[in-house]
């Protein structure tokens, strides 16, 4: 249930070209908090967590083809790169502010809670 797969369906950290990147990490996470969730699931296996403003080492697939520096750090929680409860602070931080703009992730948040 927990077992991390990059967003092509390859396995982190199994035999062959995977075995050095057992964790995921999920590429489109910073994209989300400024309202655009259509790539949210992008993600790759990497040997590290990312940190901010740093290169990391991923393993690249069809939907990630490059391995970009991240704005936030990232930390292990259950074979999964997350981001660290300062960067998750700063993102929440963002979210609200985009949605003080009524970007469309805005409307949607406001959207779920006019229909309850």
């Amino acid at each position: 249930m927990l077992t991390p797969f990059d967003s092509s369906g390859n396995l982190c950290g199994s035999a062959g070209d995977f075995e050095e990147y057992p964790y995921k990490h999920f590429t489109n996470l910073q994209e989300a908090a400024q309202g655009n969730v259509l790539n949210i699931f992008n993600a790759v296996c990497v040997k590290e967590c990312p940190l901010a403003n740093v290169d990391s080492d991923c393993k690249t697939n069809a939907n990630v083809t490059s391995c970009e520096s991240m704005l936030y750090d990232t930390e292990l929680l259950y074979g999964y790169c997350m981001p660290s409860r300062e960067s998750a602070e700063k993102m929440l931080l963002k979210i609200e502010e985009e949605m003080n703009k009524e970007s469309n992730f805005g409307k949607y948040v406001l959207d779920l809670q006019n229909c309850w």
